[in-house]
């Protein structure tokens, strides 16, 4: 199996930490398009460490058919750049995965979503547009082969 679709998610709103009902509809409703979307692939869902996050990731396993998710310390970004270890660290971690899986889903933060398909494409020979500010509970979806990214919000994004 090889990798054909690598997915950043940005958390929902949250407030203290934790997810808000607000968060929990958006990502929710991210879980049902991406569920659409992935039908009968082999999916890894990876979260960061972050409450937020790991929040996140429980709802998108649920949604995308009850599969399960690992935690990763490198997916957690506290400030407004990744740091190459990190970098590093997550290409490694997509490495395994998508050896596996066709599909790699990161639950993480708005560093990660705005920045890192950017640094993937470099990597891999693609052009890949920055993001800024990419809003909570919205998914950056990378076709692997092409280099295409579709963004996805869901509606309560708005």
């Amino acid at each position: 199996m090889a990798l054909k679709k690598l997915i950043v998610v940005r958390h929902g709103k949250y407030a203290e930490k934790s997810l808000t009902a607000e968060g929990r509809r958006q990502v929710a409703e991210l879980a049902t398009a991406l569920a659409i979307q992935l039908h009968q692939s082999s999916i890894a869902l990876l979260s960061s460490t972050a409450t937020r996050a790991k929040e996140t990731s429980v709802i998108l396993a649920a949604g995308l058919g009850g599969i399960t998710f690992e935690e990763h310390e490198c997916l957690f970004s506290g400030g407004y750049n990744l740091d190459s270890e990190q970098v590093e660290e997550t290409f490694r971690l997509l490495e395994e995965n998508g050896s596996t899986h066709d599909v790699v889903i990161l639950s993480t933060h708005m560093e990660f979503i705005d920045q890192f398909p950017t640094i993937w494409g470099k990597k891999h020979g693609f052009q890949i547009q920055k993001s800024y500010d990419t809003p909570k509970g919205t998914a950056r979806l990378v076709n692997v082969e092409t280099g295409k990214v579709e963004d996805i919000h869901p509606t309560s994004t708005f």
